[in-house]
């Protein structure tokens, strides 16, 4: 619709010439002026032809500071059905331009809550992302939970369960990551669950997208956990080792230019 965007001129003469020039009106970074003063005319039609038109829709009709507007209301146009006010996952094709909506269940209907930090697998097949929806696939509860989206197909399938499927049984499982084979993905996780003898705390984890074994990562030779938070987990080129983050300040050890947690 940038055939509907217009700016408004006015003319006024040189000082050099003394012939008549357009001056272009401007818009300011203050709040939107009332609307005979303002200096766009925006017509809103069902489409959008990008995030700049609804942007400019926003603040003229809705009256709000271009630093109010949640960037969900901008986005929620890019793809057909993303339209509940969530963040959502999108994969933009680079060559064709499609957008496609990829936080959704396998039938394409919207995740009923906030998804977040996608993950592409090594190949582009899969996006992994975390997401506190409870309609992406059965067995949830609204949790943050991690999911493996198959671009193709679009299948769905939740990675932070036990080896028997059972979901996380926490609200922060985040933070995904593949193998470099793409046969495995980490994420940290303060679920109880997750493994055999259950783990408190926040822990990193592995799960085989073959077996579905998980495998807790945050713990010494012995398979004893860790007793700080851990994160941020990362695998080597050759995925036989996973590299993490382990909160030393919750251990009472200091580091230069930082306090112990209480």
């Amino acid at each position: 619709m940038a055939e509907n965007l217009k700016i408004a001129t006015h003319e006024t003469s040189s000082p050099e010439t003394g012939a008549l020039a357009p001056v272009v009106q401007m818009p300011s970074a203050q709040k939107p002026k009332p609307e005979s003063d303002f200096p766009f005319s925006v017509m809103v039609g069902d489409v959008y032809e990008g995030p700049l038109d609804l942007l400019l829709d926003l603040i003229r009709k809705q009256d709000i500071d271009i630093y109010d507007i949640p960037i969900a209301r901008i986005t929620a146009n890019l793809a057909a059905g993303a339209n509940n006010g969530n963040s959502e996952i999108y994969v933009k094709n680079l060559l064709t331009g499609a957008v496609t909506l990829v936080s959704t269940d396998a039938n394409g209907v919207p995740g009923n809550g906030p998804s977040l930090l996608p993950m592409f697998s090594p190949d582009g097949s899969k996006v992994a992302f975390h997401s506190s929806s409870s309609n992406l696939t059965p067995g949830t509860s609204g949790n943050s939970e991690v999911y493996v989206k198959d671009l193709a197909g679009g299948a769905i399938t939740l990675i932070s369960t036990d080896i028997n499927g059972a979901a996380a049984n926490s609200n922060d499982s985040m933070l995904a990551v593949f193998s470099p084979d793409g046969t495995k993905v980490a994420f940290e996780s303060s679920a109880t669950n997750l493994v055999p003898g259950g783990t408190s705390g926040q822990q990193v984890f592995v799960k085989d997208l073959l077996t579905g074994e998980v495998t807790l990562m945050s713990a010494d030779t012995n398979g004893v956990q860790g007793n700080s938070p851990s994160s941020d987990p990362n695998f080597s080129p050759d995925h036989k080792a996973v590299a993490l983050a382990i909160d030393l300040r919750a251990m009472g050890v200091c580091v230069v230019g930082d306090s112990p947690r209480a």
